[in-house]
């Protein structure tokens, strides 16, 4: 399996005036996929976040819970 990133979704919906919801949460992408199939995103575009796996383990609550259902996690 690729490296996987964890980035917040971007939101690319003219109507909203934020390019990331208020109550967005973490998403693991793999080859610019969410594995929970939701979200396409270019790395390379859009700025990345330093979120490490274990930052995530520690705190679930951040983390959309099918993309840590798909890694076996929950």
């Amino acid at each position: 399996m690729s490296k996987i990133e964890w980035q917040l979704p971007q939101n690319e919906d003219r109507h909203f005036d934020r390019m990331i919801h208020h109550n967005s949460k973490l998403h693991a992408f793999v080859d610019g996929e969410s594995l929970c199939g939701k979200y396409g995103i270019s790395p390379n575009y859009y700025e990345t976040t330093d979120v490490t796996e274990e930052e995530i383990m520690k705190n679930k609550e951040l983390a959309c819970k099918k993309c840590l259902s798909k890694l076996n996690v929950v």
